[in-house]
């Protein structure tokens, strides 16, 4: 589908250049100076400067369209970890006065340039009333809403939504918190409990970044529950845990970029084809000797993972 014909197609093409140029500035600053964080964050404050420019470009078709719509950021991406090819999962928030057919043509134009760019958009679309039902029943939505941020748009419908599911979550946060570690224990069941795979999954094995992820969870629900920021404060770990978990995040996330940007893909397993490379990358400075095998990147790169999977599991 074309985009509106009122819509300055030049001004599109120019915010798809300033975005795809970024994002190679973003790659080659990682590859040089190995900072996942950095990466992470950097590629979605790019996509944060597209969703926000767009919508000011499509606010030229509508003088009222910042009334009736929030765009926010889920995910990963709403927690601002967003690795190169990962889904950028996006929540449009509406008012009841948003006529169905012009959200729909809104939805299409705001959607159709970043599957032009090769994008791959997560997104679902709910009015206030269905944003705060879901946000009281579904266990999954409720994590979505814990991670999220608004964009642009309406900021106050946002943050109503918002503070009606914190009062939920003030209710019902430690069920969502048993909901979430059952999830989590039948999708391990499903996958198995086995730590030390060669070719393991970054995100969905045990010890991966998905149990950083319910910890995360976790965390953000007591926050809300307690009035606090600190996990510290909170006694739910201490200044040496939490120290030890963002080490071992932050080598996870190392692997996941470098993984993303071999690959030139969404691609979480870290497969024999891409352990070399990766381990070439990651320990640079590491000098071999004339009589030592090449594998030892790979074992060197191995026994790190290991050793902060263990840490996730054992902080």
């Amino acid at each position: 589908m074309k985009l509106s014909n009122s819509i300055s197609i030049s001004s599109i093409n120019k915010l798809k250049r300033n975005f795809l140029l970024k994002k190679e500035i973003i790659k080659k600053n990682f590859l040089l100076k190995n900072k996942p964080f950095s990466c992470c964050k950097e590629n979605s404050q790019n996509v944060d400067s597209l969703v926000c420019d767009l919508f000011e470009i499509l606010k030229s078709t509508d003088n009222q369209l910042n009334d009736k719509i929030s765009i926010c950021a889920v995910g990963g991406y709403g927690r601002q970890l967003l690795a190169p090819y990962s889904d950028i999962d996006v929540l449009f928030l509406y008012d009841q006065k948003f006529d169905k057919s012009d959200l729909n043509v809104f939805i299409q134009n705001f959607l159709y340039p970043l599957w032009d760019l090769g994008l791959k958009i997560g997104y679902a679309v709910r009015s206030i009333e269905e944003a705060k039902y879901f946000s009281r029943t579904d266990h999954v939505i409720q994590t979505s809403m814990l991670e999220s941020r608004l964009i642009s748009g309406n900021k106050k419908m946002y943050l109503r939504v918002l503070e009606d599911f914190k009062e939920e979550i003030k209710e019902s946060g430690f069920n969502l918190i048993k909901e979430k570690i059952n999830e989590r224990r039948k999708r391990i069941e499903k996958i198995g409990y086995d730590y030390f795979k060669n070719e393991p999954n970054l995100k969905e094995n045990a010890g991966s970044i998905r149990d950083i992820n319910l910890i995360f969870w976790i965390l953000c629900v007591y926050k809300i529950l307690n009035h606090t920021h600190s996990a510290i404060i909170l006694d739910i770990l201490t200044s040496k845990e939490e120290k030890k978990l963002k080490s071992s995040f932050e080598f996870l996330l190392l692997l996941r970029c470098h993984l993303h940007y071999q690959s030139g893909r969404l691609n979480d397993v870290l497969s024999f084809d891409y352990q070399f490379a990766i381990s070439k990358k990651i320990f640079s400075n590491l000098k071999l000797k004339n009589d030592e095998n090449k594998n030892i990147f790979v074992e060197r790169l191995m026994k790190e993972y290991f050793f902060h999977i263990r840490t996730i599991k054992n902080p």
